[in-house]
């Protein structure tokens, strides 16, 4: 049963990495892999946030939990993974689960622009080098990932972009 704001067994087992827990609430107690909480954030979002890559990777090719299944404000999986530069967790998303690499929130930020605007210049390299993101694709407000990087002053990042996506700078 869920608690007020829709955490289910399954969500906080995702949450803290139990994979053996999570395993067995989905295989014997039927528990709904794709069941939201309230804001919409689904178990698998929430392993990813964590960078729970054994979690991730039974719910997307075992469970077959919806990988662009997004909260109420547009974010994804992916999209939290980047943010919080779990790699190897973006890669199974990516690759194993076919995750949608350009999925933009309400904002209009994608996956990458999530990732230049923390910094996580491995996550960023990995996503304009082999899951080829839009290194061009705006937000609403006629942002690009390269303009986001620049403000937050992440030269390695602004260089990555340049030199290994090509990103046009005038």
């Amino acid at each position: 049963q869920a608690i007020n704001d829709g955490a289910t067994p399954l969500f906080v087992a995702c949450q803290k990495g139990h994979l053996e827990v999570v395993r067995y609430l989905v295989t014997e107690a039927h528990a709904v892999v794709h069941q939201a909480m309230n804001d919409g954030a689904t178990p698998l979002l929430m392993a990813c946030s964590h960078g729970h890559l054994e979690v991730v990777r039974y719910l997307v090719t075992e469970a077959h939990a919806a990988v662009n299944q997004a909260r109420n404000d547009g974010v994804t999986p992916l999209y939290v993974a980047c943010l919080n530069g779990h790699l190897e967790v973006v890669r199974c998303l990516v690759t194993e689960a076919h995750a949608a690499v350009n999925q933009a929130a309400e904002d209009g930020w994608t996956p990458l622009f999530a990732a230049c605007q923390e910094g996580q210049l491995e996550v960023v390299r990995y996503l304009v080098t082999e899951a080829h993101a839009a290194v061009y694709q705006a937000d609403e407000d006629g942002w690009t990932p390269l303009l986001m990087a620049c403000h937050q002053g992440l030269l390695e990042v602004v260089r990555c972009l340049v030199t290994e996506a090509h990103a046009y700078v005038n």
